[in-house]
């Protein structure tokens, strides 16, 4: 009787050393803080997608500065120019703004099958919650990303 109990009590010690070893947490908090959804958009036979943001405050400005990084793939068979001023953002309060000329935007050219990552930067109000970048490299929208904005580091 003893043994038995014994061989059970080991058992029952390693079941719950294996179920305090788990992690089911699910997601981490640096995971919580960059929601946004990789979506790649093709326009002609660039691809081109958000895979961070981040929200800080810009100085004594009382704003906000949102750093999108991108990562932009030149599918065709030439090289093509692209950077961060053919974007624009537009906010949950019906306003568009400019990237952030202060900052050290992303501008250059891709040769072809090869890749970019640059980071783009804009300078909005804290109110805006969110928003939606859109790439126009001229007078017509191309591709657009919808998100909500990350909490503030």
């Amino acid at each position: 009787m003893f043994k038995k109990m014994t061989i059970w009590g080991f058992v029952l010690l390693a079941a719950l050393s294996l179920v305090a070893c788990n992690n089911t947490k699910g997601t981490s908090d640096e995971e919580k803080k960059d929601k946004t959804k990789q979506i790649t958009k093709t326009v002609a036979s660039t691809d081109m997608k958000i895979t961070k943001t981040k929200l800080t405050e810009n100085g004594n400005t009382g704003k906000n500065l949102l750093q999108l990084d991108m990562n932009i793939i030149n599918n065709g068979s030439t090289t093509i120019a692209i950077g961060a001023f053919d974007f624009k953002l537009k906010g949950d309060n019906n306003k568009t703004y400019q990237p952030y000329p202060q900052a050290n935007n992303f501008g250059d050219e891709i040769k072809a099958s090869k890749t970019l990552n640059g980071k783009i930067f804009f300078e909005i109000p804290t109110s805006v919650k969110k928003a939606t970048l859109v790439y126009q490299p001229n007078k017509k929208a191309e591709a657009e990303w919808e998100f909500t904005l990350p909490e503030k580091e």
